[in-house]
């Protein structure tokens, strides 16, 4: 493995990066789609390293054969962030 040679804010920046992904509190879903007068159906799947996977399926008001598949930052959900709530 090769090692970097790294400034010492480099290695704060990495460092921190790596404690925000292995440590980061999930948020709350608070809203669901149905409360936006959307329909929805709650969807599972395996990663490829087996995590079941979670999320949530939209189907379009009108025909299509297209699919928009979005991910989301840590700590984020399907929902959003709930950066409002104190301990976010």
């Amino acid at each position: 493995m090769t090692k970097l040679n790294l400034t010492t804010e480099q290695q704060a920046s990495v460092d921190g990066t790596i404690s925000f992904i292995l440590n980061s509190q999930r948020s709350p879903i608070l809203r669901r789609p149905d409360e936006l007068g959307m329909e929805y159906q709650d969807i599972f799947f395996p990663a490829l390293d087996g995590v079941n996977l979670e999320g949530w399926f939209i189907p379009t008001k009108s025909s299509s054969n297209k699919l928009v598949i979005c991910n989301h930052f840590m700590p984020g959900n399907r929902y959003g962030f709930a950066g409002h709530l104190p301990q976010y």
